[in-house]
């Protein structure tokens, strides 16, 4: 016999569809309903996790990058750029130029310093040491067997003077350090190597001709010069007599002969003083530190046609590399 399948009528379809739609909205109201309770644990849990995993980055980038992105640069611009910018001046002073001069780094920003970096073991260190005689020097105030990192700096330097520029130099720092803490800094040591201009010693000894000239100018002006008869009874020939001024700047009373030293030439030849000729002041007075005096020197002449050429220059000019001198040059007539 064939069985005959019953389909559900329509109303016991509708019947059977409320039940489960009642059950439904029970669990999305239920559902709703702990939904505020649960959301603020799952928030505070994803934020502590994502903390954590942000420290290990951290702690991470730290270590991996501490000799390049962190104290390479920090160590320059907190402790080294500081003391190659005092070597440099220190060095140019010493070489010649005046202490007036001022110190600029071409690098504005320590983003953009050229620098290398790399860490070497403490076998590797030692064996770098070796053929740099410097770091062999300051390898016993380094932790023995910890990694030793290296840092060279590369820096050009504009000079000043008055304001204008007068030169660049380039400077190659290096450092050695260790991350360890001393007094709340990491140990380091570093030496720089100064690189000059190829005209630098011109540029030194055209400031040292300047700079003597006019401090010698600054002592000795050379006035006015006539003619007169001689008085001696040993020679009768016609005096060349010379006025000049001289400022004692010492701290201590001194005679004019022991700081500048004035003679007379005609024709190429030094003419003969008249150490007795009547004057104010000598050559051989103290005079008290500040004070201008006036001298009057006299020479016998040789002619009373040649023009008669003075020069004033440091009485110890010989032994200077760069001697000042006044010259003055008087006509006959």
């Amino acid at each position: 016999m064939e069985e005959k399948k019953l389909e559900p009528t329509e109303e016991q379809t509708q019947l059977a569809s409320e039940p489960q739609d009642g059950a439904n909205s029970q669990q999305t109201d239920s559902a709703e309903e702990q939904a505020p309770v649960k959301k603020p644990f799952r928030k505070i849990r994803f934020l502590f996790n994502f903390a954590c995993l942000a420290a290990v980055v951290f702690a991470v980038v730290l270590f991996i990058k501490w000799p390049k992105e962190f104290a390479g640069r920090t160590l320059w611009e907190n402790e080294i750029q500081s003391f190659t910018k005092k070597s440099v001046y220190d060095d140019l002073v010493y070489e010649g130029l005046p202490a007036e001069i001022t110190v600029s780094p071409q690098t504005a920003r320590v983003e953009d310093l050229d620098y290398t970096a790399d860490a070497l073991k403490w076998k590797e260190f030692k064996q770098f040491t070796q053929s740099e005689f410097i770091f062999s020097l300051i390898i016993n105030d380094l932790q023995e067997g910890k990694k030793v990192y290296r840092y060279t700096y590369v820096e050009n330097w504009d000079i000043y003077l008055d304001k204008e520029k007068i030169a660049t130099v380039e400077t190659t720092t290096m450092a050695v350090a260790q991350p360890k803490m001393r007094d709340n800094y990491p140990f380091y040591r570093y030496v720089t190597n100064t690189v000059y201009p190829s005209n630098f010693e011109e540029l030194v000894a055209d400031y040292q001709r300047q700079a003597n000239q006019e401090d010698l100018a600054s002592r000795v002006s050379i006035g006015e010069a006539w003619l007169e008869p001689s008085t001696s009874v040993w020679r009768d020939d016609t005096l060349f007599v010379l006025e000049y001024t001289w400022t004692n700047q010492s701290q201590d009373y001194d005679a004019p002969i022991y700081d500048v030293d004035v003679r007379a030439y005609q024709d190429g030849v030094e003419l003969n003083e008249d150490y007795y000729y009547n004057s104010q002041y000598g050559i051989m007075d103290k005079i008290e530190p500040g004070k201008t005096v006036t001298i009057t020197q006299a020479y016998y002449l040789s002619n009373e046609v040649s023009p008669v050429t003075v020069r004033a220059t440091n009485y110890w000019s010989v032994y200077e590399d760069y001697p000042a001198e006044l010259t003055e040059t008087f006509t006959l007539n």
